[in-house]
């Protein structure tokens, strides 16, 4: 599921980080970039909860890209 999980998250992980208006999301993904990177099944439920609570337009499409993929 790691592997899976870095697959899927990454590249949608560096498109949004080059956007040049931040957003509390795009802060939380700089912020958690190496956690997400190197997620395990311990940590991929807070992440996904973290994304979850920010909530907004970005965080929809990065779910839902994520979901797509």
């Amino acid at each position: 599921m790691r592997k899976l999980f870095c697959l899927l998250l990454f590249p949608l992980l560096l498109s949004f980080q080059s956007a040049s208006a931040s957003s509390p999301f795009e802060d939380f993904l700089s912020e958690n970039a190496k956690l997400i990177r190197n997620s395990s099944s311990k940590t991929v439920d807070p992440i996904l909860q973290e994304i979850q609570e920010i909530g907004g337009q970005i965080a929809a499409e990065f779910m839902q890209n994520w979901k797509d993929k």
